[in-house]
């Protein structure tokens, strides 16, 4: 009779324990510079892939995160900038230093406004 409550007890607690190591979120925080000049970027887009949470760089490229596995990546965008991805594991600090982008923009159009009306410059 009680080894049908001790085989009980720990499968409960077995259970209780399980469920708080899956659920376990943790933050991730670090700071996005150019690789060229070394110098903090702000507003770069920090993204865990395959899903719409994000954060954004301040203006001193510092980002904060919360994470939910070490298997998420990080994918970190700027115009000008090539995608840089990069995979938690078991990391709380991860800085970034981007590559510049040596393609030009596709194409730029400007559009100007007279009394008028639109006019494309």
């Amino acid at each position: 009779m009680i080894s049908k409550k001790i085989i009980l007890f720990s499968f409960l607690i077995l259970f209780s324990f399980s469920g708080i190591l899956m659920a376990q979120e943790r933050n991730i925080s670090g700071t996005v510079t150019g690789e060229d000049d070394e110098l903090p970027i702000a507003g770069v887009n920090v993204v865990i892939k395959g899903t719409n949470q994000g954060a954004v760089t301040n203006m001193y490229g510092q980002y904060s995160i919360d994470v939910e596995s070490e298997d998420d990546v990080l994918v970190f965008v700027f115009l000008k900038y090539k995608t840089t991805k990069i995979k938690v594991d078991d990391q709380n600090k991860i800085n970034v230093k981007m590559e510049v982008e040596d393609q030009p923009l596709e194409e730029i159009v400007k559009i100007g406004y007279n009394e008028t009306g639109q006019k494309t410059l």
